[in-house]
């Protein structure tokens, strides 16, 4: 008697799909599917990391909208503030990517230069303040932008030190 075996492959079209591809100033070396990146988290996400320690935030579902901008407290700010004082992602201006943009001049409601480097929250942080989880951030000029990762849009902005 002969075993007929049928395999079902769940494709991972539907992630493909479901996320956009990367910009041009983000590596390309992401992992494969159902791998996990070097913060364990899952590849087919858009928490993903794309390889060179920046998640890939620009990965968000085509159809998903997101609020151009949120209310945060006065005390979320500091909790971010502390998270992020950690994280050395300051935007420099010295790269040759970079350097047109040293007079960019940040504002809500403004998009970002596609040039700067587009971080994502970290998990830690979006723990505390999960407001802010599906959002990108970036620190530039002693600020911290919190950006909409599809429309590249800053929905909010504070001093990365506190004023008191």
């Amino acid at each position: 008697m002969r075993r007929l075996t049928i395999f079902l492959a769940i494709p991972c079209v539907m992630t493909a799909l479901a996320f956009g591809g990367a910009s041009p100033a983000q590596n390309s070396n992401s992992g494969g599917h159902g791998s996990s990146d070097q913060a364990g988290k899952d590849a087919g996400t858009a928490n993903a990391d794309n390889g060179n320690g920046a998640a890939d935030v620009s990965s968000s579902s085509k159809g998903a909208t997101m609020p151009d901008s949120i209310k945060l407290s006065d005390a979320e700010r500091q909790t971010i503030r502390q998270v992020l004082a950690q994280e050395k992602t300051d935007e420099m201006f010295n790269e040759p990517a970079t350097k047109n943009f040293k007079d960019f001049a940040p504002a809500v409601g403004k998009k970002v230069p596609p040039a700067l480097h587009l971080q994502h929250m970290p998990t830690e942080l979006a723990r505390k303040v999960p407001a802010v989880e599906n959002y990108g951030y970036m620190k530039v000029k002693d600020q911290v932008l919190i950006i909409n990762p599809i429309s590249k849009t800053i929905v909010d902005m504070f001093p990365q030190q506190s004023s008191g």
